[in-house]
């Protein structure tokens, strides 16, 4: 058996990103209920794959991660024994604003039954600053602050 080190990660980079793959990947209702959970973590969240007690087999699940990974949904990176997942949530939001906070509604008012089961399980909270509100404050860091301006009204 291959040693996980010995497995690349393949994702594409943020401009290689495309609208029909993202789409596709979160057709599923599982990939869904992943991302759901993803954006419940916070923009610097990541979650091991061992931790997302879905009623589905590993490889299953394994499944579903590389076809979020390699859509650019997730980004996935070794740690350990453990692989851990974050939500892309920088680059989905440059390539595609607002699609996180439709997934976000989404889980928060429509996902019934076994996914909504899933994502209480996995912790997610809804009172946890949405993916909008994260994606703000990332926006607000990366401004330069604007110089005072001096009596006579003009900027220093």
């Amino acid at each position: 058996m291959a040693s996980r080190t010995s497995t690349e990660l393949v994702f594409p980079e943020r401009e290689e990103i495309r609208l029909p793959a993202v789409l596709a990947a979160l057709g599923d209702p599982v990939r869904l209920t992943i991302v759901a959970h993803l954006i419940g973590l916070g923009r610097n969240g990541e979650s091991a794959c061992v931790s997302f007690a879905l009623s589905i087999s590993k490889s299953t699940l394994s499944r579903h991660f590389k076809v979020l990974r390699e859509a650019g949904v997730i980004r996935q990176r070794d740690e350990g024994n453990r692989r851990l997942n974050r939500l892309r949530t920088e680059d989905l939001e440059a390539r595609f604003p607002g699609l996180l906070r439709m997934i976000e509604a989404h889980a928060e008012k429509e996902l019934t039954g076994s996914a909504a089961a899933d994502l209480a399980a996995l912790g997610y909270r809804p009172d946890r600053p949405t993916v909008s509100q994260c994606a703000s404050q990332a926006a607000e860091e990366r401004r330069p602050a604007t110089p005072d301006p001096v009596p006579d009204g003009t900027p220093a």
